[in-house]
């Protein structure tokens, strides 16, 4: 049998190396920063946290804002379906006691929590997966 675990987690640190940029995502967040959700200070509103959703900034077409949908979004794609797990918990805790401890921000969507998060995530599920298939 092969021991796939040495080639996913290879796999999962490139995905995490290279991880998304405010550059390469569609959505501008330095209104953010003027509003003072990166230190803390404001809650998020409904209108913010919707815009900010894990679900619209996972699966945006156009990611490199070129204006057409094309197969150089596939890269980005596949990164926001591994980054997914950690932009849902990143979200959820946005705006909370925890997440204020934390520091959870907007920034937050793009950084080592997140990629920290559904690195567990994935494994946790390759590791399900693996002793559901198992001989």
């Amino acid at each position: 049998m092969i021991n796939w675990a040495p080639a996913l987690f290879f796999i999962t640190l490139v995905i995490v190396a290279t991880g998304r940029t405010s550059q390469s995502h569609a959505i501008d967040i330095t209104d953010f920063e003027e509003n003072g959700y990166f230190a803390g200070l404001v809650d998020p509103s409904p209108e913010d946290k919707a815009l900010l959703s894990p679900w619209k900034m996972a699966y945006y077409k156009d990611h490199n804002n070129d204006g057409k949908f094309t197969i150089s979004e596939a890269w980005e794609w596949i990164k926001d379906t591994f980054f997914f797990p950690g932009y849902t918990v990143v979200w959820l805790l946005w705006g909370t006691v925890a997440g204020v401890f934390f520091e959870i921000t907007p920034h937050s969507f793009q950084g080592g929590i997140s990629g920290t998060l559904s690195m567990f995530a994935w494994g946790l599920a390759w590791l399900i997966a693996a002793v559901i298939f198992s001989d």
